[in-house]
């Protein structure tokens, strides 16, 4: 279980230490085949359990080695994958195989059928129900990729995709870690807070802006996570924490602080 970095302050001087100082040398990581320069980005179809296809981009690790420690991406209801564009070349940088996706009806994986910006509100609670599947899809395609670690998932999630990674996380024993960035309390029918709460001794982080840490002091006491938690607080503004680099590099130091321990020799988390 992952300890809780100065929770019970939530935080005033969150966590007296900074992201840099929290995270250690980078663990070394396995990866695909890359050239010296940028992480290659590999442009991605796969299709859902009921046909529907999903469009994304699979960022390669820097440094090749044996086998690459799989990071998902989720965006939140009504974004697309480039949202997550930063994070997932910062964590490719880490060497990591990071894929990021259009949900259903979002982005690329938008269609004619179903179109996230044409759903009223009733349509779209229906429509989030399934992204569950999106999820799973998504996992299933990057731990079958050649050259990625195939029982380690590491999930992040953005907002209501948050959720998503919660529910999932909940049904997925290969699942590692999990990040939540500015997680939504009812995000479209999921019931997120059980689902947090079903996670204890599974490695968590949340990140959410300075100003919201009171409300996540309150969750993590309802939900009885306090001490289970990593936490941190951003100084940027609600829905710009994708763009604070200290929230990205945070994100990278939990995962590798936590990485998965058959690539490091020690018994697996329990839950």
């Amino acid at each position: 279980m992952i300890s809780t970095l100065l929770l019970s302050a939530l935080l005033g001087a969150l966590l007296g230490a900074s992201p840099a100082s929290a995270c250690g040398p980078p663990v070394p990581t396995p990866a695909l085949s890359v050239s010296k320069g940028d992480p290659e980005i590999e442009q991605v179809r796969f299709e859902t359990s009921d046909g529907k296809a999903l469009f994304g981009e699979l960022h390669a690790p820097r440094r090749p080695q044996e086998r690459a420690t799989a990071v998902l991406l989720i965006h939140g209801a009504g974004g697309s994958r480039a949202d997550l564009e930063a994070l997932a070349a910062s964590l490719a940088k880490r060497n990591f195989a990071v894929l990021r996706f259009d949900l259903r009806g979002h982005g690329q994986s938008a269609t004619e059928d179903l179109d996230w910006s044409t759903l009223d509100e009733e349509q779209r609670l229906e429509a989030w129900t399934f992204t569950t599947r999106d999820v799973k899809s998504a996992a299933a395609w990057l731990l079958a990729k050649d050259g990625v670690h195939s029982s380690a998932l590491h999930l992040v999630g953005v907002g209501e995709g948050a959720a998503l990674v919660t529910r999932h996380a909940t049904k997925d024993r290969k699942v590692q870690s999990a990040t939540l960035i500015e997680p939504l309390v009812d995000p479209l029918g999921f019931e997120f807070e059980e689902d947090l709460a079903e996670l204890e001794g599974l490695p968590l982080q949340i990140s959410v802006p300075r100003k919201q840490q009171s409300d996540l002091d309150e969750l993590l006491e309802r939900t009885e996570m306090t001490d289970a938690v990593t936490t941190y607080a951003s100084k940027v503004s609600a829905g710009d924490l994708l763009t604070d680099v200290r929230c990205t590099k945070a994100v990278g130091c939990f995962i590798e602080e936590t990485l998965e321990p058959k690539v490091r020799g020690t018994n697996a988390p329990k839950r």
